[in-house]
């Protein structure tokens, strides 16, 4: 008896040390290794969403913009409405070659072709753009010192504010970020919670910001008149549109 237990307990030390031998550990990645800007890190915010498509919104004058928070400020950004990448698309002599608008999810893309299709448009390509996207920032300005911002942090905490962080380098060092937002709306209504604590704190401004982002678009090219529905597709002014683009030969 005595043996069969030194036997068992050997067997389980050479099961042990011969499943150290075959572990291989796992590098730790840093989460942050697709990062390549500080601004770019920003978008890792829960909020930011790219694959809902975005909301249909007026088209507001300058002005108007400009008086509803005072405390904007803007940095020459440029929005994804103003890139209109075309894509080279080839085909024979005497076809026509089309694109649609930039296409913010998958879905978009797969529900244009299918409409595409019905309209007698059998192939079409879809293609990967980058450009980018106005984004907004609302925080509160650098403070003078850690400690200004580890108590402001506190005063946050205290009336049941979440999502933030205190920026720890740069030129924003000290100032507190308070969230990157996708559209205008939801950082007014971020700015306005924390405008009516009054807890003596800063007042946070919102910084217009350009970020990446990537969109699809849709080509095809069709050899002779386009039939009724493309034509119906194409004459729409709701979005996704097509436009006409030159064929590469």
């Amino acid at each position: 008896m005595k043996g069969f237990f030194i036997l068992l307990l050997l067997t389980n030390v050479f099961v042990l040390g011969w499943q150290v031998l075959q572990r291989h550990d796992e590098p730790v990645l840093s989460p942050y290794r697709d990062v390549k800007s500080v601004n770019q890190g920003l978008t890792l915010l829960a909020e930011y969403d790219e694959t809902k498509p975005p909301a249909e919104r007026e088209q507001k004058s300058t002005n108007q913009q400009a008086g509803r928070v005072a405390a904007i400020q803007t940095h020459a950004v440029e929005s994804e409405q103003a890139i209109d990448p075309v894509i080279e698309v080839v085909a024979d002599k005497g076809s026509s070659c089309y694109q649609s608008s930039m296409l913010v999810s998958l879905s978009e893309a797969v529900s244009l072709q299918k409409e595409l299709e019905l309209a007698g448009i059998r192939e079409s390509d879809r293609r990967t753009v980058k450009t980018t996207k106005t984004n907004y920032w609302v925080k509160l300005p650098p403070y003078r010192s850690r400690a200004e911002a580890n108590e402001a942090s506190r005063r946050l905490e205290k009336n049941r504010i979440k999502d933030f962080f205190v920026v720890r380098s740069g030129r924003h060092e000290n100032a507190i970020s308070l969230g990157v937002f996708s559209t205008l709306e939801r950082a007014e209504m971020r700015h306005r919670t924390i405008t009516t604590l009054n807890d003596g704190i800063n007042k946070p401004i919102i910084e217009a910001m350009e970020l990446p982002a990537k969109r699809l678009v849709i080509v095809f090219s069709i050899r002779g008149e386009a039939t009724p529905a493309l034509n119906k597709i194409i004459s729409r002014k709701s979005e996704p549109q097509l436009k006409k683009i030159t064929c590469k030969q």
